[in-house]
């Protein structure tokens, strides 16, 4: 598969941990090494270092056979992988999701922040339009106890209704950093596991708060910003069930067979294929709706079936599950008590009802008008909204432009156009119209039993199915489905 879209990204810290940098990992090798004064030396490497312990040519991380690796270049210091120090070897080391990759002088694995090392954190997935924070936790802690949450008067603010007005508190005991999470109600996860107690921070903990994600790596706690988005793989998904023939026998029949794409952040993908072809089954699959037969679904790396991730997914049905009687206002005030933190005050819950409004154009004078009194258009993006109240990710939607006019139509795509690139979500919508197709940034084409026979974008899905109109690989699809989806699949899985 051609390398058009960065599949992994590095979230480098450096300069004592002063900044931030997140860079996409574009090509199939890219060498890591130090900014020379030397043009040509510096123009040799693809990640540019500033620390005295990195060479000019330190390593570099290899795509093959769909995994990424990193292999070292006769480095002079080397490099430590998870804490193994690795040093003037040239074998693969395979880097997994959340890797922790350390350049320097001081064996004392992570403790570069008051060195001059460099950290560096692989991650699957492309953040680059992501906003990372830090948070110096050790040095906090050497004035007191810091705490955590949404409240103003919080050490460390998190500004999201899925974090607790006070979440929790570090404390530090013996040497050690302890996490207490006080906020009985908000569940919170270590290493996807809940926290039902105290617990003893070590390097490359995971702490998830809602939607919050934080790593925590010798006395700094590095985290997504709220907004951000997420990382949606789906794995060798199947469903099949059984079914009898006319001699009432029961047999097998399958659903989906064997699916592979990743869905990225901040993109509006439309999920296209014939009729019949299991696209709702799908997407029923993916938001647990349905069991899968086999297969995986996981967000950021992490098992979507764990609690944790959970919250991160919305779903909008095609019929609007919404009263008519009620006004626009008071149906997502009913949507906020019932989807918000018990401790969410009515001015916060008043603030987020509006937030969501106008993120899909809806401007104060529809607030007090009836559902009933709507258009279809306007009614879809009060179910919408409704949808965004708790702050999902990813939001799943089936045929949200049935039965709406041309203009509308398009009014409404724009409207979750701009809801994907200004507001980091990635929505994901089931369709069988290619109007206004071009607006969007993804298609995954579904093609007759339930197999995937595209992932790309609309240019891309032109040049694959070699037509001029993509109305024509509808047709294409249905007579040829194996050899499409064996070569996506070969695409996928770059099998040359």
């Amino acid at each position: 598969m051609e390398f058009e879209n960065p599949t992994a990204s590095l979230l480098i810290l450096q300069d004592n941990a002063q900044k931030i940098e997140i860079l996409t990992l574009k090509q199939e090798k890219n060498v890591i090494g130090r900014v020379s004064f030397d043009a040509e030396k510096t123009n040799q490497v693809d990640i540019a270092l500033t620390s005295k312990f990195v060479s000019h040519r330190h390593g570099q991380m290899i795509y093959q056979n769909n995994r990424w690796f990193y292999q070292d270049l006769n480095s002079r210091n080397g490099i430590f992988i998870d804490g193994r120090r690795i040093a003037h070897d040239q074998k693969l080391y395979q880097l997994k999701d959340g890797t922790i990759l350390y350049i320097g002088g001081d064996e004392q694995f992570m403790k570069m922040y008051r060195g001059e090392g460099v950290l560096m954190i692989f991650l699957l997935g492309d953040y680059s339009k992501q906003q990372w924070e830090k948070v110096a936790l050790n040095d906090m802690l050497d004035h007191g106890d810091v705490t955590m949450g949404r409240a103003p008067s919080c050490d460390i603010r998190l500004d999201s209704f899925s974090v607790a007005q006070i979440q929790g508190t570090f404390t530090r005991r013996n040497g050690q950093i302890i996490y207490r999470n006080t906020a009985q109600k908000n569940l919170a996860f270590i290493d996807n596991h809940p926290i039902r107690s105290d617990i003893y921070l070590k390097d490359n903990n995971v702490l998830i708060f809602g939607n919050i994600k934080m790593i925590y790596i010798s006395g700094l706690l590095i985290y997504l910003a709220p907004n951000s988005g997420e990382r949606l793989t789906i794995h060798e998904l199947c469903r099949t069930v059984q079914v009898r023939d006319h001699g009432l026998q029961k047999k097998n029949k399958v659903i989906l067979d064997h699916i592979n794409v990743e869905f990225t952040s901040s993109e509006l993908v439309a999920i296209l294929g014939t009729s019949g072809a299991g696209k709702s089954t799908f997407v029923n699959c993916v938001i647990g709706y349905e069991k899968l037969t086999s297969g995986s679904v996981e967000i950021n790396g992490q098992d979507f079936n764990s609690s944790a991730e959970k919250n991160l997914i919305g779903y909008v049905p095609q019929m609007d599950l919404i009263r008519p009687n009620l006004t626009v206002m008071k149906t997502l005030e009913y949507v906020a008590k019932l989807r918000l933190n018990s401790d969410v005050t009515q001015q916060e819950r008043r603030r987020k009802i509006e937030e969501c409004l106008k993120m899909l154009d809806i401007g104060p004078a529809k607030w007090q008008s009836r559902i009933r009194e709507l258009s279809g258009g306007e009614r879809k993006r009060v179910s919408i909204a409704s949808e965004l109240i708790p702050d999902p990710k990813l939001l799943f939607l089936d045929e949200p432009t049935s039965g709406l006019d041309p203009r509308t139509e398009k009014l409404l795509v724009l409207a979750l156009q701009k809801l994907a690139h200004q507001h980091n979500k990635t929505l994901i919508v089931i369709t069988h119209t290619l109007k206004n197709i071009e607006q969007f940034d993804k298609l995954l084409f579904i093609g007759p039993g339930g197999r995937a026979c595209f992932y790309g974008t609309p240019e891309n899905a032109l040049k694959f199915f070699d037509v001029e109109d993509l109305v024509d690989a509808y047709g294409k699809v249905e007579r040829n489905v194996k050899t499409y989806a064996d070569r996506y699949r070969r695409q996928y899985f770059r099998e040359k």
